[in-house]
């Protein structure tokens, strides 16, 4: 598929096992991997990225635990992960290390814009707790293991695509895998329920066996902000950027929101159209 022919392309699993291929319009066409013999490009604002076809004997050539190993996948040769909470930690140490003022369950008191001097903006990100000043925006519960599992040896994500138990594996390092996570349109951000649990690590232990033998680190569950359509917003008002509703795409879309908000604020460039909502579309 030529790379101009279309700006975004997204994969998923029909009931059928058929993989679906949606198109700008909306429609979606069904193909058998086994029919796919070019690669697939997927449209990116800067350059493609190629999308490999290949088996899993060939992509978890190591890994040979995997269930159907004959199955077809989708290789991204350029994707690239991280451990958020080592990632948080680094940039916290740099900030403070340039003489940045990092203040944790510190409550910012109301008006949020008084908590800039004179003449300063504040960039308020709240996720949920601005809910009651954002219209439309809402919680979306999300529930996820973090397990340590040796053998495995996965150095990459790994992402089962199933229309009922899907689940991302992503390697955090010293034989440590994060399994996750559930989308609950819920705004409770208690512990991880007992049919969540045993969702992700049953379909975990059916992507391979070796996770039956993992020893359990850590349950826990939080509360993603969100709008209506799941896109993240940017919103002048006053001495205030809101930027919130990044629902499960924080740290994919972190750096693209504050590089927009960064280019505003200090070469006075306009935000991205894609992200940006006037306040008379978001106040209560």
């Amino acid at each position: 598929m030529p790379a101009a022919s279309c700006r975004t392309l997204a994969f998923g699993a029909s009931s059928s096992g058929m993989m679906q291929d949606w198109a700008p319009n909306g429609a979606a066409r069904s193909f058998s991997p086994g029919h796919v013999t070019k690669p697939i490009w997927c449209v990116s604002d800067k350059r493609p990225s190629a999308i490999v076809l290949c088996t899993m004997t060939r992509l978890l050539v190591s890994n040979r635990g995997f269930r159907g190993a004959s199955a077809g996948a989708f290789f991204f040769p350029d994707e690239g992960h991280m451990a958020p909470r080592r990632a948080l930690s680094a940039m916290t140490g740099r900030l403070r290390s340039i003489g940045s003022q990092v203040n944790f369950s510190d409550p910012v008191p109301e008006p949020v814009w008084m908590a800039a001097g004179a003449g300063e903006i504040v960039i308020d990100c709240r996720g949920i707790a601005a809910r009651e000043e954002l219209k439309g925006l809402r919680g979306v519960r999300g529930e996820m293991a973090v397990v340590q599992a040796e053998d495995l040896g996965l150095s990459r994500p790994i992402r089962l695509l199933h229309p009922r138990s899907a689940i991302y594996v992503v390697p955090w390092g010293d034989d440590i895998y994060m399994i996750g996570a559930t989308s609950i349109e819920s705004e409770y951000a208690g512990p991880v329920t007992l049919r969540s649990s045993l969702d992700l690590l049953g379909t975990a232990c059916a992507l391979h066996p070796g996770f039956a033998q993992a020893r359990i680190i850590e349950f826990s569950a939080g509360v993603r902000p969100a709008f209506p359509d799941n896109i993240p917003k940017i919103i002048k008002r006053g001495r205030r950027l809101i930027v919130n509703g990044a629902y499960r795409h924080g740290f994919l879309l972190a750096p693209v929101l504050a590089e927009a908000v960064a280019n505003h604020l200090e070469y006075d460039e306009p935000l991205p159209d894609a992200f940006v909502l006037r306040d008379a579309d978001c106040c209560h």
